[in-house]
């Protein structure tokens, strides 16, 4: 079971994510479960003392004034809340912002609107980069 976070601030994004990550895992027979946060404050929340573990967190790095924005949120996850595990794909519709994102460590970046191409591209990327955890390959070498 892929557990896997989805934080927007904005509903309709949260929905057609949703839609997009039960599409792109049905072909591939992935038990997967979704909870939506519409602030990183919710989501801070849930993550709170390890209360809540995800696998994979669609995080949007836009939100509204005053709100703890996606990126200062990577940074709380894993600096504050030691999570180095869960894998982190960044969502937005600014891609300036791209180069902000590597001291937290993203999978990968999605600039919106949603593509279903780019949604399957970030699923392979969690789950290459969790053949590679488990001792499964992903050699290569220099």
């Amino acid at each position: 079971m892929v557990k896997i976070a989805v934080c927007d601030d904005e509903q309709n994004i949260i929905k057609e994510l949703t839609l997009l990550l039960a599409d792109v895992l049905k072909p591939l027979d992935m038990a997967h479960e979704v909870d939506s946060f519409l602030s990183t404050a919710t989501l801070c929340k849930a993550l709170e003392g390890g209360g809540k573990r995800y696998d994979l967190l669609f995080l949007d790095i836009g939100f509204a004034e005053g709100e703890l924005d996606g990126i200062d949120a990577g940074h709380l996850i894993r600096d504050v809340h030691r999570n180095h595990s869960t894998s982190i794909v960044y969502i937005s519709w600014v891609d300036r912002l791209a180069r902000h994102l590597l001291p937290v460590g993203p999978l990968h970046f999605i600039v919106k609107p949603l593509s279903r191409q780019e949604v399957e591209k970030a699923i392979a990327l969690y789950l290459k980069a969790l053949q590679i955890a488990r001792g499964g390959g992903g050699g290569g070498g220099a």
